[in-house]
Formats: structure tokens, sequence, C-alpha cells
């Protein structure tokens, strides 16, 4: 009897440990990804389609321009239930080809290839060269508005657009 008990005991705490190590693994990578990359807010609604921003006049200023492109950014954030609920809908991908989920996982995708992105650039001797040479240029060559916008790149920018996503 007592070994059922702790059959059943033992099952419980591996389903529960698989379980709370996704959700880990999960809110790290949703961390990380916060603090380094920004998203565009129509990625960030699953229930919308999503909308690519009009051409821009050609004449406005650059300052106008850059103020459309980081009006369409928000912080990137990925809830866990979203994530569940889309790596389900990857398992059992032949019982349901509804448009919400097909926006599911391509939300997963992007989510995939932002970590697979950031894991390339977290590398510690390339990190800590180019941090030391970016440092100094960063002190010797550029005024105090230019180095406020070097986090504004689209390099550091998640979208679902293929063309705006750089892999290097």
């Amino acid at each position: 009897m007592l070994g059922i008990i702790g059959g059943f005991a033992s099952l419980v705490w591996m389903t529960f440990g698989f379980l709370s190590s996704s959700y880990e693994d999960h809110k790290l990578n949703t961390s990380l990804l916060k603090m380094f990359y920004s998203t565009d807010k129509s990625v960030m609604k699953e229930d919308e389609v999503d909308t690519k921003p009009s051409d821009l006049v050609g004449s406005q200023s650059v300052q106008a321009e850059i103020e459309d492109e980081l009006a369409v950014r928000t912080q990137y954030g990925y809830s866990y239930t979203s994530y569940f609920a889309a790596k389900l809908l990857v398992c059992f991908n032949c019982c349901c080809k509804c448009p919400c989920a097909e926006k599911r996982t391509k939300r997963l995708e992007l989510h995939q290839e932002s970590i697979e992105r950031m894991s390339h650039e977290i590398d510690i001797v390339g990190l800590i060269q180019s941090l030391r040479v970016s440092s100094f240029v960063n002190k010797i060559f550029l005024d105090r508005h230019q180095r406020f916008f070097i986090s504004k790149f689209r390099l550091y920018h998640s979208s679902a657009d293929k063309e705006v996503n750089f892999f290097q």
C-alpha cells in the first residue's frame, strides 16, 4: 500500500517539477528579452491582425520619422499562459487550423527566434571586447542625444516582419 502511495507521490512531484522548470525557463527568457528588446504593439495583441505602419511622407523631418517609428513599439512581453497554449497547439497542430492558432504559433516562433538571437549576442569574451571598444567610441564621437538613441535601433527591436529582424 505504501509503495503505491509513494509511486503516486513521485509522479505528482515529477509532473510539478516538469511544469515549474518550464515556467522558470520561460520567465528567465522573457525577462531577459524584456530588458534587451522592444516589439511592435500589434504583435503583443494576439486577437488583432498584424498591421504595418504606412509609408512615411518624404517631407517629414528625421525627428518625425523617428517618433513615428518609436510610437509603434512597446516593451517585450509574453505571458506563460500564451506560451503554454501555443506549445500545446504546436503539439496538436493537425487538430486546430483556426486563425487564432496560427497567430499564437507565429508569436511562439517570434519568441523562439528572439531567444536564439539573444543567445547569439550573449558571448562573454565578445561582449567584453565590444563593451570596451563601444565605451571608448561612445565617449569620443557621440553627442548626448546620439547616445540616447543607441538602444532604439532596429537591431534591438523584435518584430513579426522578417525583414526587420537582423540575425548576425
